[in-house]
C-alpha cells in the first residue's frame, strides 16, 4: 500500500489519471465542487475548528503542530484508519493499494497534512510522498527540541 497526500488543486489531475486510487479528504471544510470528488471525507484527521481558528488569528506553525499533536493525533488509531479505508475503498470499486489524503494548502506551503504524512510515516515504517513532487522536505514542520540551557560553554 502507498499512501500519498495532495492538495485539492491537483484532485481532477490524480482523478483522471488514477481513477482507481482512493481518495480522502482529511480537512474539515471542503470547497464547493470537492465533496463529490473525493471518496469519502475524514474529519478525524482535521484540525479542530479551535485550532484552526487559533492559527487564523496568530499564523503561528509550531503552535498550531503542538497542539495537533497533543489534541488530535493521540486519538487516531491509524490501523483502524487502514481497515476502514479499506472498506471504503471495496464499496467504491477502488484500488486500496493508493490512497491520497487531500487538503487546501500547496506542498511547499504548512498544511496539518505534513504533519499526518510524519505520524503514518513513524506509525507503519513507510514513507508518505506528495504526490507530483520527487520529495518534499517537512523538516521544517517538525517540533524541535528546545536547546539544553542548563549547560553553558
Amino acid at each position: 500500500m502507498k499512501i500519498w497526500t495532495s492538495y485539492y488543486g491537483m484532485l481532477s489531475k490524480i482523478k483522471e489519471e488514477h481513477p482507481t486510487w482512493l481518495l480522502i479528504s482529511i480537512s474539515g471544510w471542503i470547497p464547493d465542487g470537492i465533496l463529490e470528488n473525493v471518496d469519502t471525507q475524514d474529519k478525524s484527521l482535521a484540525p479542530s475548528k479551535d485550532i484552526y481558528t487559533e492559527y487564523d488569528e496568530n499564523p503561528d506553525w509550531e503552535l498550531y503542530t503542538k497542539r495537533f499533536l497533543a489534541e488530535r493525533l493521540p486519538k487516531v488509531d491509524f490501523l483502524k484508519k487502514l481497515e476502514n479505508w479499506e472498506e471504503i475503498a471495496n464499496n467504491n470499486n477502488k484500488d486500496v493499494e493508493n490512497i491520497v489524503l487531500f487538503c487546501y494548502e500547496k506542498p511547499e506551503d504548512f498544511c496539518h497534512r505534513h504533519i499526518v504524512s510524519e505520524a503514518i510515516e513513524k506509525e507503519f515504517r513507510t514513507e508518505v510522498q506528495e504526490f507530483g513532487c520527487d520529495s518534499h522536505d517537512r523538516t521544517q514542520y517538525r517540533i524541535k527540541p528546545k536547546a539544553n540551557t542548563d549547560f553553558l560553554f
